[in-house]
């Protein structure tokens, strides 16, 4: 935590593993489960307002929440959690000692000013000391007064406990600004336009980077026409969002050409058309360095074959080969536009 870098925690997890989270609201920790088993703690010194984030980096990927309001029990016994909790409290303050003021003790309490409305409490207190003592138990004005000069050591700490307090929250408060930004920046890099809006909204930034969550809007869509197989309409739609990125990014623009070849011989366009789009859109590329030859080699190696989805090089018609497209050019469109996504 904090470190930038990351430490290890827990076993690894995999398809149809239920992984939980849990908030001790108490203590102020955060651990995880795994399968119903609980993995130790993550965190601590956990307050504030958080949010549930879950990452999915690759198209297909399907995860089902459960925040309680369905029908589906918890895999991990929260509610043994909850009374365990509930009795380490209940232990805890029956073991703590009970809080016993002397007359003289109180006077102090009354006399020093206090700066959360404490003064009020104290002075009823030592009303009622003098209302029952007598002789020296009986508080006087001289009294309260001279002690207001003197502020006992025992109120000093108070105060000074306070301001560690407001410390500990404000930086507390930073932290938490800073994880919120972190998330929000990962959610426009990555285009999730309208969870980013309300994220925004709910950390009162949504004017601030309403401009970027419309790029991010415009950018999803357009990948989402690369993952769809429409190579077409995404490069029409690229040029229309930011023109001439293309012809300045060749290593974009032959990904996408190559992407937009094997589309059509997957969909068994004509061959005289296929061939003329690899003369007018891929030749251009030849002898610009081994990473632009050997893709070209291995796309236009497609042609070699009547039937491509049964050859060597058929794993290159596979849907899933259309997210590492994807993924380059949304960061591509980020770099055009000045934004280095996280």
């Amino acid at each position: 935590r904090e470190s930038g870098t990351g430490v290890a925690y827990g076993p690894p997890y995999t398809t149809n593993d239920v992984v939980g989270c849990c908030w001790n609201l108490v203590e102020g920790t955060v651990f995880f489960t795994r399968n119903g088993v609980a993995l130790g703690q993550a965190f601590d010194r956990v307050r504030g307002t958080l949010y549930p984030t879950v990452g999915l980096r690759t198209p297909g990927e399907v995860v089902e929440a459960n925040f309680g309001v369905s029908n589906t029990p918890y895999r991990f016994d929260i509610e043994g959690y909850v009374i365990e909790v509930r009795d380490k409290l209940l232990h805890s303050i029956l073991r703590s000692k009970p809080l016993s003021l002397q007359p003289s003790q109180l006077q102090n309490t009354a006399a020093a000013p206090s700066d959360n409305n404490n003064s009020g409490a104290a002075a009823s207190a030592a009303g009622v000391v003098a209302a029952g003592g007598s002789g020296s138990g009986a508080l006087s004005d001289a009294a309260v007064s001279g002690s207001a000069q003197n502020p006992p050591k025992k109120w000093l700490q108070q105060q000074q406990l306070l301001r560690f307090q407001q410390q500990q929250h404000h930086f507390h408060q930073q932290q938490h600004d800073i994880a919120s930004q972190t998330v929000l920046a990962y959610m426009i890099h990555h285009g999730y336009a309208e969870t980013a809006a309300t994220f925004a909204r709910d950390i009162e930034r949504g004017s601030v980077v309403a401009a970027d969550i419309e790029g991010a809007r415009k950018r999803r869509q357009i990948c989402a026409l690369v993952l769809e197989g429409r190579l077409r309409e995404a490069i029409e739609a690229t040029e229309a969002l930011q023109p001439h990125m293309l012809e300045r990014d060749d290593k974009t623009r032959f990904a996408l050409r190559c992407q937009q070849f094997i589309e059509m011989v997957s969909a068994r366009e004509p061959m005289v058309e296929i061939v003329l789009f690899a003369q007018r859109e891929l030749a251009g590329f030849r002898s610009r360095g081994a990473e632009f030859d050997e893709k070209l080699a291995e796309v236009l190696s497609l042609l070699a074959y009547s039937d491509p989805k049964e050859s060597p090089v058929s794993f290159l018609l596979d849907p899933s080969r259309r997210a590492p497209v994807a993924t380059s050019l949304n960061t591509a469109m980020l770099a055009a536009q000045g934004q280095h996504g996280a």
